[in-house]
């Protein structure tokens, strides 16, 4: 019953019931995890993007299993091989890179610019995280630490849980 929807792809959009405005394009993306989902304005290019979307609204992935696991999360962007793919329920993050934000199930508004950007960040919680890194594996070991901005090739990637932290330029 929804409406302005275009999905292409084997299995793709299956279970979106009667959501609207959503496009996928690729096997199983957008496919949604059971019966009934409602997600809206969501775009998904590539196999198993997005593919257990159920009622997040304004959602981008692109690329093989980006925001893969995403079930109720709302405007984020994943864009690369896996990028995004562990979270569940993220709010407003950017993942920009193969395996960006990898390991995040729940955190909110972190951008990762970079091969394995904030890789390890993985809040408990529907935490804001306000995390930035840019560069190849920037951040790469930060679980829970948040604040932080970092600018550079593995710019403060031996922070683990650390906050508020500035790096600037590679191997910083």
């Amino acid at each position: 019953t929804g409406s302005y929807n275009t999905y292409i792809g084997d299995s793709a959009g299956t279970y979106i019931t009667t959501a609207s405005h959503n496009v996928a394009l690729g096997q199983n993306a957008l496919r949604g995890d059971t019966v009934g989902a409602t997600g809206e304005y969501n775009t998904a290019l590539g196999r198993q993007t997005l593919q257990k979307l159920s009622t997040g609204d304004s959602n981008v992935a692109v690329g093989y299993q980006a925001g893969l696991n995403i079930t109720t999360g709302y405007e984020n962007a994943f864009i690369g091989r896996q990028a995004g793919d562990s979270f569940t329920v993220g709010l407003y993050n950017v993942a920009l890179g193969h395996r960006a934000l990898q390991a995040d199930t729940t955190g909110r508004g972190s951008i990762a610019i970079g091969h394995q950007a904030l890789y390890s960040q993985n809040f408990t919680g529907n935490n804001t995280t306000h995390n930035v890194a840019i560069g190849q594996s920037a951040g790469y070991a930060i679980t829970t630490g948040g604040g932080n901005t970092l600018i550079g090739g593995e710019a403060g990637d031996a922070i683990n849980t650390g906050s508020e932290n500035t790096a600037v330029g590679s191997y910083a």
